[in-house]
């Protein structure tokens, strides 16, 4: 098909809602298009309609939007979706296709470049145009996260996803921009596999997601129990943080996949990110040195993770996190 010289982000919703980290490919969209000279599209699927939401994807990048609404959206069933996204993907013709790393993302994107007989590069932590081919110059960690691998497609469209929470979306609400429905898609999705039965959507109101935090506490394999685990959560609850966790603490089964910080996990720029029995892998480091400040308690002194430390606390991680427990009850409950 005949490619113009379009960015296209895929957007994603949940309960109505555009995702922040489909406002951070906005970003990522619009830095690339002033190096092209030419337009950013924002396509989304929806069960219903938000006109608010519609508008708020122009202030922060897109000048058109495009908003398939469609009941399958509603399955939960990426592959379904994105048999429902190829029909207005294909007319629009874009050159460069964009879409987060989420749960979401990683599973739709494989799919649609597969239909779209194309590339796709994941995972990356940054993007540019290069000067001399306009190919879109792709860098994403490799070998285990230890070398950053620059990589060009050969087919079009071009399609990358990006690790989200690496670049804060930018709003401005004096931007204009056009938006067009697309409510005449019909895909046999009757016959597809898996069947969908029902969705259930469970949140955890007393667990603060880790992206949008702050403050966070993570864990690692100087964690070694459930009782120390306990313990992190409780300066968790107390700092009002987020609690994360190496790979290493998710593999033991002290804590879940949604919990990881790394570069298998989620990445995070808190303005504090405590550190408490994580050696420093640079996995690890992968989805949290962007944090403002980082303190880090180890018994080895040796650790890497001292090296980007801006605090650094060596000795037994449950002693120091009691120590701190009291002298926070202490200035909580100081007499007036």
């Amino acid at each position: 098909m005949r490619l113009e010289r379009k960015i296209l982000v895929l957007g994603e919703t949940f309960q109505g809602k555009i995702e922040t980290a489909s406002f951070e490919m906005l970003r990522v969209a619009q830095d690339l298009n002033q190096k092209i000279g030419g337009e950013v599209l924002f396509l989304l699927g929806t069960t219903q309609l938000n006109t608010e939401e519609l508008e708020r994807a122009i202030h922060y990048g897109a000048d058109r939007v495009y908003c398939v609404v469609h009941e399958v959206f509603g399955m939960l069933l990426p592959h379904l979706s994105a048999k429902v996204f190829l029909p207005p993907i294909k007319d629009l013709k874009p050159e460069i296709i964009l879409g987060a790393a989420t749960s979401w993302g990683r599973t739709i994107l494989p799919y649609l470049a597969a239909k779209l007989h194309t590339g796709l590069t994941a995972d990356c932590t940054s993007l540019d145009i290069d000067s001399e081919d306009g190919k879109l110059v792709q860098v994403r960690p490799a070998i285990g996260g230890n070398i950053l691998a620059t990589i060009k497609t050969r087919t079009l469209p071009q399609m990358a996803s990006v690790r989200p929470n690496l670049f804060p979306p930018r709003l401005d609400t004096s931007r204009r921009g056009k938006i067009e429905i697309i409510q005449d898609i019909n895909q046999d999705t009757e016959n597809e596999e898996p069947e969908f039965l029902e969705s259930e959507i469970v949140i955890h109101r007393d667990q603060k997601e880790l992206t949008a935090s702050k403050v966070v506490v993570s864990g690692g394999a100087g964690i070694k129990n459930k009782s120390n685990l306990e313990l992190l959560s409780k300066l968790a609850e107390k700092l009002n943080a987020a609690l994360g966790a190496s790979r290493k603490l998710v593999e033991r089964g002290l804590a879940n996949y949604p919990q990881q910080v790394g570069l298998s996990g989620k990445t995070v720029n808190p303005t504090l990110y405590l550190a408490v029995g994580i050696s420093g892998a640079i996995q690890h480091l992968a989805g949290m040195q962007g944090s403002q400040w980082i303190v880090a308690i180890n018994r080895d002194p040796e650790a890497p993770i001292f090296q980007i430390a801006d605090l650094g606390l060596v000795g037994d991680a449950r002693e120091i996190i009691t120590s701190i427990l009291e002298v926070i009850d202490e200035e909580t409950h100081e007499p007036t």
